[in-house]
């Protein structure tokens, strides 16, 4: 008997090593693995085909303290947040909405619940697993103060399930719901519902609300809309030539071309433009559209497709004879009050020719690119940054030696807007300073 206990008390060491291993083993398995309440992980990855996000400026005004989602303080439960952001600062989504989700699980049923639940859902790669949450937020939680974010975020994710009924319903109720308040989300919500009526292919519908969304952005603060505003302008080209009603459609893209300033949205609009041309059969045009895509940005997506549009159209090239493709500045673009059918902006006293991209030098600020002794060559340089769409012009100037003639960019009203405008024209390979045009 003495050795039967001699050997059990031995034994004891041995057994609570290998229980902590059990538990060890045991926590391990549960933080690393998908085995929480809501089910299997799949490969579905909502963060690398976003269908369409908020601006920036938006989501820092109406989310509180500035970031897409507030976090409460909570001392229960703010270890397990540190270590969800810090795996979100890594880019680690997977391990970051497990420990979001551990957080939400303590707090369950509180006012501070759906925050942390949001922020989860919103990580989760898994689109029925982000689906079954944002759900639960909107059954469960009808106080929340960002219950229209939680429908737009659902939405978005029903329309990459291709779900384009429950996206679009989701959409009206954030409508419904604003009409009485701050439309904070009701501009974005149109251009959504253009984007799922053109899926749809009705697209009548689409170019409205491509419409409204634009009338809307212009009533706000169109310089914070501005590449919001732009882009409806593109989709609402895009329909009109799914709807094969041109009369307006290369005036646009040319304004679109001439007065947007982001490069993406430009070669949207130039390979857009190809499209129009091969619709009318002016081959030479279209051809003349892919060219410039590949001339100026060789190593963009649009290029490739661009290439892939002449081999086709199997153009010959000896017998091909380039047309000038080229862009027209209209401000009223830009704000969003244009509507279809309006006359080109002309400087006092002068014509539009067909082409011309125009430009109206105002007071603000400009980028300065270089300096001719040449009228000529300055004429040359302002003609290949026109077609890269930048409002380029020439101011001249008499110096001891004699004339010269500076060719800038711009202007624009703010010294942010000309910094922005300088980082562009430096990413494309051109060097210049900033000016204050009087």
């Amino acid at each position: 008997m003495r050795c039967l206990r001699t050997g059990i008390i031995r034994c004891i060491p041995v057994f609570c090593l290998l229980f902590s291993l059990v538990i060890l083993c045991s926590s391990i398995f549960f933080l690393t693995s998908t085995a929480y309440p809501d089910g299997p992980e799949r490969t579905e990855n909502l963060h690398s085909d976003t269908v369409f996000l908020l601006p920036e400026e938006i989501v820092s005004s109406y989310f509180p303290g500035g970031d897409m989602y507030l976090i409460p303080d909570d001392q229960s439960i703010s270890t397990l947040i540190e270590r969800a952001e810090s795996f979100e600062n890594t880019n680690n989504f997977r391990q970051a909405s497990k420990y979001y989700f551990l957080a939400y699980k303590k707090v369950r049923n509180t006012e501070k619940a759906p925050y942390i639940r949001f922020k989860q859902c919103t990580l989760l790669a898994d689109l029925d697993l982000s689906i079954g949450g944002l759900k639960e937020i909107l059954e469960n939680y009808h106080d929340f103060p960002l219950i229209n974010a939680v429908r737009f975020e659902l939405s978005k994710r029903y329309f990459l399930k291709k779900d384009y009924e429950s996206a679009a319903a989701l959409l009206k109720n954030i409508e419904d719901n604003e009409k009485e308040g701050s439309q904070i989300f009701t501009p974005y919500v149109y251009t959504f519902l253009g984007i799922i009526n053109f899926k749809m292919k009705n697209f009548d519908r689409a170019a409205a609300y491509y419409t409204q969304s634009i009338e809307k952005l212009s009533a706000g603060d169109p310089s914070s809309g501005c590449q919001s505003i732009v882009s409806n302008y593109l989709e609402l080209s895009r329909s009109l030539l799914e709807l094969n009603e041109y009369e307006h459609i290369e005036d646009l893209l040319k304004r679109i071309i001439g007065s947007c300033q982001s490069n993406f949205l430009q070669q949207e609009a130039v390979l857009l433009l190809a499209q129009f041309y091969r619709k009318k059969s002016a081959i030479e045009n279209a051809v003349s559209a892919y060219y410039w895509l590949i001339q100026s940005y060789p190593g963009s997506l649009f290029a490739i497709k661009a290439r892939e549009g002449i081999e086709e159209l199997n153009i010959n090239e000896d017998d091909f004879q380039p047309v000038i493709i080229s862009g027209i500045y209209d401000e009223s673009l830009l704000n969003g009050t244009y509507r279809l059918g309006d006359k080109a902006e002309q400087r006092p006293g002068e014509g539009v020719e067909e082409g011309e991209a125009v430009v109206a030098v105002v007071e603000g600020y400009a980028v300065q690119l270089g300096s001719f002794s040449e009228e000529k060559n300055a004429e040359n340089f302002i003609y290949v940054l026109k077609e890269r769409g930048f409002r380029a012009y020439s101011i001249t100037a008499v110096i001891e030696n004699g004339t010269v003639f500076r060719v800038r960019v711009g202007a624009v009203a703010s010294l942010k807007e000309a910094e922005e405008m300088k980082k562009t024209l430096e990413d494309m390979g051109y060097q210049g300073f900033i000016v204050k045009e009087k």
